[in-house]
Order: structure tokens, then C-alpha cells, then sequence
């Protein structure tokens, strides 16, 4: 189901218990009378929850639920009234009265959103705003403070607008509009910088059994996209907006300690840390910065290492992707250049080997290991583009907004009076980079393939310190008894029938 939503509903489950009920979008003919939009709104529930995976699920037989809509359900929201409502990406609206309603499909139409309160936008959706960003409490406002969160996926990049949703209607589109005081959270803002769209959040429980929205995106990055890693949304009031930060369960994924450094940096002498091989393709950097009392460049960046790109008697493992006999006319240690520049020259060429004994030139586009060949002279492509995230520090009271980059993409980041240091979290999965300033504060989907042989250079255009830590980090695939383990937001069969 690629645009649907699912809720957990209580009497969904089995003899009464919670279930899960997944809304989603089907097509019909639009040929048919009752099928003028070519979509339609039906429901799905599992099968068989004896079955932890929940791997087959049945549409019950009353099913459309409601019929000439659009795509993209929201999660339903529940309403002090008991009643059940949703939006479909253009904007209508349908409600359900009871729990015992949606789970018999019976719903209706309640009309069109006023525009300004409900944009037309893709993958909508509609939650309570999340609790606070740790440390970042403040007390004694004296005036209300927003009650919801509207997220849209609209011209190629995902927003937040935050304001207050009052139901002066009950069978109307209720109001989304600015909070008194909060007037400029209503603007929409922008939830990642780079290739991110279409996310879709929900509750999670944390370990400490505490409720959480996590949010999840489509990030848009070769060979053919990907999920994100999920984000923690809190709400900072200091800051006035929506933070996102990596799910603390991460850190679960962290394997090898692979830098530990700090110093003091600056343009002339920057921090440099080269990571084993093939280690930045799947990796997780930080970066703080202690902020300086002036105007600064703040930056930290990935380029290729010249530790590898020449190494006698050493080759690679992986398949060839050309091999090349050199021209006898070549004299033998001329020909090593030759394999060399000519690795710099295809687009398709990440690392070459000569190998004297056949004369032949070998041309790899993945690369598992080095490895030792006597009769060969091999190294990593020198011409990788680096790439380099930054941040244009002002030392100014009022300033609240720096710039920041990751390669092309450009973003504002919000820095609050009184903060001392800046944080950078990079990140690294083969084809892509997701960024995190201040904690998820700045979100940025990078497309970058860090080189095989990755070099980290810390720099600041005037003296400040800074601190680097680098892990490689572990697969995130488990097995399927792992996973038939886990707790679960409803509760087990095994549970309500022993």
C-alpha cells in the first residue's frame, strides 16, 4: 500500500482488543458511475494475528468505504467527539462517527478545507504538536501555545505548518489557522533541505514507554531511492519549530571506533582523519564545534585519500568492469600511468590495477578489499568530487539564521542566544548523506558517494577547537525470530488466548 494509513483501533484486534485497520487508496474504472476520479477509499485488516509478521491481510466486503475521492489518507485523528476524521491530498474531507463505525467501513463526506488552512498537497498529514525538544523548556508564557502539526509533500520538498485546530463545526472541515503569538509557525517550514519527500510519521513507544512521533521519508537517491533514517519530531519553543532527531536507537548500529580526535582548527591547519578503507560508505561522523567570538566558516568535509592512490605489489577484490591490454609500444612503469589516467578519465572507474606480468589494465567500479599482488601496482581514482558541509557563523546577538550547505543544497540554520558549540551529524549509506545540524535542528538528504578511501578534513576560517568522532556502522538486517520478538502496539494473540 504506497499512500495509505494505518491506525490502531480499539476492538480491531482479536475478542475485542486493539487492531490495526490500514486506509488506503484503490482504483476503479472511471468508467464506472461511481468512479468519476479513476480512485476510491477501502480498507484492509490482518487476516491472521496468530501471525506476529502480519504477513496476509483481507479487505473486508462492505468495502469502498467512500467512493470519487483522491489518493494520499491521512492517519485518521480522533476527535474529543469520538468521531473519526481524515484528508485526502486535495484538500477533502470524511468523517467516521465511532470506533464501531470505522471499523464497520461506514464513513462520509464532510467537504472541502478552506485552501489556506488546507493546502493541496501530496502525502498529507494532520498530529498533535509532539512534546519539547529536551532542554529547551520554557515556562510562564502567559498565551496559548500552537495545538497541531499539518505536514504536506508540495513542489518537490516537505513542509511544517504548525497552528491551532479548533472544530467550530461538526459537520464541516474544522479550522487550521496562526496561533496568537505563534503567527510565523504558521508559514509552512521546510522539513529537509535535500532529496526528501513524501514522509509519513506516526506514534512509536520509546524504551522508557513513553509516546514519540517518528517520522520517516522517501529519499530520493540512487541506485533507486530509499527509506530514511527515522527522526525523533519535537517541538522547540526557543527556537520556534519543529526538530527532527536521529531515532536515539542508532547508536545501536555504531560498530568500530574508527576516529577520536580533537584539536584546535583553523584554515592553515585544519583537523585531518583518514578512515580505513571503504569504511565512509557506511559510516556515522560528528563534528562540534566550539563557536568562535567571530565571523567564521565552520566546515567539515569528505574527499578522496591519497593514502591509496598508488600502491605497489597491492590489488582490489571485485569484479572488472573493462580490462585493457596495454601497447607493447608502452614502456613497462610508463604503462602504470597510463592505467592510472585512464581510471581518471571513466565516469565508470572508481579504482585500476596494472598487473605487469599480463600488461593488462584493470578498471573496477566496486572494490571489497585490498588485497597483495606482487605483480601489481593498484590505486583509488583521485578525481572523486569532495564534497564539504558548512555553516557561514555571524557573531551578532541579533543574528538567529546562518547559512548552511551540504555540496549544492542550501539551507538556514537556526542558532539561539547563549549556544556555545555546533554540532554536525553526518550520516553515510554508499549512494547518500543525511545531515544533521544542531541535533536535527537542519536536516539535509544529500546525494554523495563518499570515495572508498575517504579522507575527513575539519576546518574553521579562524581558531577554534573542535571534535570528531567516527564509527562504522553495522547492517540494520536482522532475522525473522528477532523481529517476532519485539513488543508490539497491539497485543499478541499469544497473549489474549493463553
Amino acid at each position: 500500500i504506497y499512500t495509505g494509513s494505518a491506525l490502531v483501533l480499539p476492538g480491531a484486534g482479536p475478542s475485542g482488543a486493539p487492531g490495526i485497520v490500514q486506509i488506503y487508496p484503490g482504483l476503479c474504472d472511471a468508467r464506472w458511475p461511481e468512479c468519476k476520479t479513476g480512485t476510491l477509499l477501502a480498507q484492509a485488516v490482518p487476516a491472521d494475528y496468530s501471525d506476529q509478521l502480519l504477513t496476509n491481510w483481507t479487505k473486508p466486503l462492505f468495502n469502498p468505504i467512500m467512493e470519487n475521492v483522491q489518493r494520499d489518507p491521512t492517519t485518521p485523528w480522533e476527535e474529543a467527539t469520538g468521531e473519526w476524521r481524515l484528508r485526502t491530498f486535495d484538500g477533502e474531507f470524511y468523517g467516521s462517527a465511532s470506533d464501531a463505525d470505522l471499523l464497520k467501513g461506514k464513513w462520509y463526506r464532510l467537504g472541502a478545507g478552506d485552501p489556506k488552512m488546507w493546502p493541496t498537497c501530496e502525502c498529507p498529514s494532520f498530529f498533535p504538536l509532539p512534546g519539547v525538544t529536551p532542554g529547551f523548556e520554557i515556562a510562564g508564557l502567559g498565551r496559548p501555545w500552537p495545538s497541531h502539526v499539518q505536514k504536506l509533500s508540495c513542489e518537490g520538498h516537505d513542509w511544517w505548518m504548525i497552528g491551532s485546530y479548533t472544530l467550530p463545526n461538526r459537520s464541516a472541515p474544522g479550522n487550521f489557522s496562526p496561533t496568537v503569538g505563534w503567527e510565523d509557525l504558521f508559514k509552512p517550514q521546510l522539513i529537509d533541505a535535500g532529496a526528501f519527500y513524501a514522509s509519513k510519521d506516526a506514534l512509536y513507544p520509546s524504551k522508557q514507554g513513553l509516546e514519540r512521533r517518528i517520522n520517516w521519508g522517501w529519499a530520493q537517491v540512487r541506485p533507486n531511492s530509499t527509506q530514511s533514517l527515522p527522526r525523533v519530531i519535537t517541538f522547540n519553543p526557543r527556537a520556534r519549530l519543529l526538530e527532527q532527531a536521529p531515532l536515539p536507537e542508532l547508536e545501536q548500529l555504531r560498530g568500530s571506533k574508527l576516529v577520536q580526535q580533537s584539536a584546535e582548527v583553523s584554515a592553515s591547519a585544519p583537523l585531518l582523519a583518514r578512515l580505513p578503507f571503504r569504511s565512509a560508505l557506511r559510516s556515522e561522523t560528528i563534528v562540534r564545534f566550539t563557536l568562535p567570538q567571530s565571523n567564521a566558516i565552520l566546515r567539515v568535509g569528505f574527499s578522496p585519500s591519497p593514502h591509496f592512490a598508488w600502491m605497489e605489489s597491492m590489488g582490489f577484490s571485485g569484479p572488472d568492469v573493462t580490462v585493457t591490454k596495454v601497447p607493447e609500444s608502452s614502456k613497462v612503469y610508463g604503462a602504470q600511468y597510463l592505467c592510472q589516467s585512464s581510471c581518471e578519465e571513466d565516469s565508470g572507474c572508481l579504482a585500476w590495477s596494472f598487473v605487469h606480468q599480463s600488461a593488462t589494465c584493470h578498471h573496477k567500479a566496486a572494490v571489497e578489499e585490498v588485497t597483495v599482488a606482487q605483480q601489481s601496482v593498484s590505486g583509488v581514482k583521485q578525481s572523486l568530487p569532495p564534497l564539504s558541509c558548512a555553516v557561514f557563523y555571524e557573531a551578532v546577538e541579533s543574528k538567529r539564521d546562518m547559512e548552511a550547505i551540504c555540496g549544492d543544497i542550501k539551507a538556514p540554520l537556526r542558532l539561539l542566544a547563549g549556544e556555545k558549540s555546533l554540532e554536525l551529524r553526518i550520516f553515510a549509506d554508499a549512494t547518500f548523506l543525511e545531515v544533521f545540524f544542531q541535533n536535527g535542528r537542519l536536516a539535509m538528504t544529500v546525494p554523495y558517494a563518499p570515495p572508498i578511501s575517504s579522507e575527513l578534513m575539519i576546518s574553521s576560517t579562524v581558531e577554534t577547537s573542535a571534535e570528531v568522532s567516527a564509527y562504522a556502522m553495522k547492517s540494520i538486517w536482522v532475522n525473522e525470530e528477532y523481529v517476532r520478538k519485539q513488543s508490539r502496539v497491539y497485543p499478541r494473540s499469544v497473549d489474549l488466548w493463553s
